[in-house]
């Protein structure tokens, strides 16, 4: 007993070590042995500085500045054009019992609640659960509002993916992933891949504080995680001069955003006589995108990223720097592990839209994350005085690196 305590207690005042350490940016945590600062950030070329996050929270604010325009006076005329439904979900009729009982519940009310709730109202049931459904519903983000948040990522994922494809395809360590380490930790940095990590970190910072006021989406907290992950591994890659895995990293990652943007776009539309597309098209874009995306994710995500980057970031570092370890490195890879483990997960949720997709013969609700709480549940289409019912889940699947 008395060893355990004393194990923790060198476990407790070690951790504290570290996390000071951290926060002091001690070299003996954050660099490699034999490495200082001053061989990080002083030299010939380009070398990343404390004050360059400075440059990238601007450029963060000036995209939230453009996403706001962006969405009012490009968006929103594309969107009427397109025909995408503006109109708002007709909402419950007001019933103190109900709304007493469904926010105690928070909004999942049990079956045998339901009964309870029919006998006391003198309802059927039908009537109850039509009643939970609409109420769940009656606060959702219209379409309009979901494809005026999904252009603006849209048009930011693929410039990302074709200045990457400008690039990084030039670039020796493209080849060869162990050109990566060639000069660690003293290595400049070239401009280009300098403005891909800044644009890309204010990116990823916008997304963050937009998350708090955009659409609420089921996988709230995985994408939360995923994009507090993201900024750290970005942050740090940056300030221990791992610029070149992490650009390579980033690319990876952009290659199938923008298709799962432009799918969710086409789910988005609704056919109109006068001047939208045909329904068929729409549904064509949608079909055949989640099919470039999740070929595409699967291989990038859960092949290449773990085999050759994370590969790469643990071992190949360790031909240029030696065998050792250092407790940076060791949460480096640590949160690019995490990172993977969020693409598994993603990649179960897809494989649940491809099942529907296979059972219904198309996508039927948005793929990847763009599930909201409030329009997860099933939705009842009452035909002919309610003989028919039908009966429709939506499903979410994988964002945003």
């Amino acid at each position: 007993m008395t060893a355990v305590i004393t194990t923790l207690l060198e476990w407790v005042i070690s951790s504290k070590e570290m996390v000071t350490q951290f926060v002091t940016f001690d070299e003996k945590f954050w660099l490699s042995p034999g490495a200082n600062w001053t061989m990080v950030q002083n030299g010939p070329g380009l070398r990343p500085q404390p004050g360059h996050f400075l440059t990238m929270l601007g450029l963060a604010v000036l995209l939230l500045v453009l996403r706001v325009c962006f969405e009012r006076y490009i968006a929103l005329p594309v969107g009427r054009y397109l025909g995408v439904p503006k109109k708002k979900n007709q909402p419950a009729a007001p019933n103190r019992v109900l709304e007493k009982v469904f926010l105690k519940h928070n909004r999942k009310i049990p079956d045998k609640q339901v009964q309870g709730l029919a006998k006391s109202l003198d309802w059927s049931e039908r009537q109850v659960q039509r009643w939970i459904r609409r109420r769940k519903i009656q606060n959702a983000p219209t379409n309009m509002v979901k494809f005026q948040e999904g252009s603006f990522r849209f048009i930011c994922y693929e410039t990302f993916f074709l200045y990457g494809l400008y690039i990084i395809p030039s670039k020796p360590f493209w080849k060869d992933t162990k050109l990566c380490w060639t000069d660690y930790p003293g290595k400049s940095v070239e401009a280009d891949i300098f403005l891909y990590y800044h644009v890309e970190m204010a990116f990823y910072i916008s997304l963050l504080i937009s998350q708090f006021f955009d659409v609420r989406r089921k996988d709230f907290v995985e994408m939360f995680i995923h994009h507090v992950a993201t900024l750290f591994l970005i942050g740090c890659s940056f300030i221990i001069n791992h610029l070149s895995i992490g650009a390579l990293i980033m690319f990876v990652h952009d290659w199938s955003d923008p298709i799962l943007e432009f799918a969710k776009l086409a789910v988005y539309t609704k056919p109109s006589q006068k001047k939208a597309h045909p329904q068929s098209v729409s549904k064509w874009i949608t079909d055949v995108g989640f099919v470039i995306f999740m070929c595409v994710f699967f291989w990038s995500r859960l092949y290449f990223y773990p085999a050759h980057l994370i590969y790469s970031a643990a071992f190949e570092l360790m031909d240029a720097v030696g065998p050792a370890h250092w407790p940076m490195h060791n949460l480096f890879i640590a949160l690019l592990c995490l990172l993977w483990c969020i693409h598994v997960y993603w990649s179960f949720q897809i494989l649940r839209v491809l099942f529907s997709f296979v059972l219904a013969g198309t996508v039927t609700g948005d793929v990847r994350s763009d599930t909201e709480v409030s329009s997860a549940d099933d939705r009842e289409q009452t035909a002919n005085g309610g003989q028919a019912i039908t009966r429709r889940r939506n499903t979410s699947s994988p964002n945003e690196s």
